[in-house]
């Protein structure tokens, strides 16, 4: 095996030292730089300095190699830096079981719209869960997807299969996301499935229009940092009413359509989800997001028991 293929292939996460590389810190395994890694850390961490500095911005998807990386300036001289897959996987490819599977690829919502929201801690793989929603639902029903991220981590654009098509929009800080998300509405073609895919809401302006999109018929899929299905909704929430949306409760009660919680432990995926009804909407109106986690468990066990021919 050549060096190349060692430190690359094997190695998922590198936290950079561009000044110093042999003080780097290789992922998984948090291992130490050594004989062997030492010369694609100079490397890596010349090519990433090159493109901090040439980019201008302090998050951005860089090249190098065959390889795509997600960058992360930490502090002078220290980058944070995550492998990104090459192409878009499917959801039974990235070990998405299949009764999540069924939720994710839910035909009702290409015709009514609505919100999707993906949450779990740092390193869960809400982005990757959440761009093959995007590319399933494209191979398998068509339509056209637009994206707004920050910055665009998989190679989304373009066909998929004979009537899927994807465009990405790249925003960088800097930029107005509410702004951006209204201006992302008017590039949608006036006729035929669309769907809009934004990066992580993390912004209350781009909360509070994310909850007033969702009514309006399209189909929306985000990540969110969180740590629990209710979490994720009382975020949400949180983030809308700071931007002054006085009916973010109400909206977002009627758009949302779907929770997925995921936690990653020893490269192994586990699940949650709670879909909207009745009750759910109810909850989120009344602000009682915590009754939420019990509804999860709920829902839970009857999709178990369903899958189990009636026994608990």
């Amino acid at each position: 095996m050549t060096n190349t293929q060692f430190s690359h292939d094997a190695i998922n996460d590198w936290h950079l030292d561009t000044a110093q590389p042999e003080l780097s810190v290789i992922f998984p395994g948090m291992q130490r730089i050594n004989e062997e890694t030492y010369p694609e850390a100079v490397e890596l961490a010349r090519a990433t300095k090159g493109a901090h500095e040439e980019m201008g911005r302090d998050s951005f998807v860089m090249t190098f190699r065959e390889y795509r990386y997600r960058v992360q300036w930490m502090r002078e001289n220290r980058y944070a830096l995550r492998k990104l897959r090459s192409y878009v996987p499917d959801l039974e490819e990235i070990g998405v079981p299949r009764m999540y599977r069924n939720l994710l690829l839910d035909p009702v919502l290409s015709r009514e719209g609505g919100l999707i929201l993906v949450s779990g801690p740092t390193g869960a793989g809400k982005s990757t869960t959440a761009v093959a929603t995007v590319g399933s639902r494209l191979r398998k029903y068509g339509g056209y997807c637009l994206t707004v991220e920050d910055p665009p981590e998989f190679p989304l654009e373009g066909f998929y299969g004979d009537s899927g098509y994807c465009e990405q929009l790249d925003v960088e800080h800097q930029k107005n996301y509410q702004q951006k998300l209204v201006d992302a509405l008017r590039c949608f073609p006036s006729e035929g499935t669309s769907m809009l895919f934004f990066g992580e809401v993390r912004d209350p302006s781009a909360a509070a229009e994310l909850c007033r999109i969702a009514v309006d018929g399209h189909l929306v899929i985000a990540t969110i940092h969180a740590n629990s299905i209710s979490a994720a909704v009382q975020r949400a929430l949180a983030l809308a009413s700071h931007d002054g949306e006085s009916e973010a409760k109400c909206l977002l009660s009627i758009g949302l359509k779907l929770v997925v919680f995921q936690q990653r432990e020893r490269n192994i995926l586990s699940m949650s989800a709670l879909p909207t009804d009745v009750e759910v909407a109810s909850i989120i109106r009344r602000g009682e997001v915590q009754m939420l986690e019990g509804a999860a468990d709920m829902w839970q066990r009857r999709l178990m028991m369903a899958r189990n021919g009636g026994k608990a």
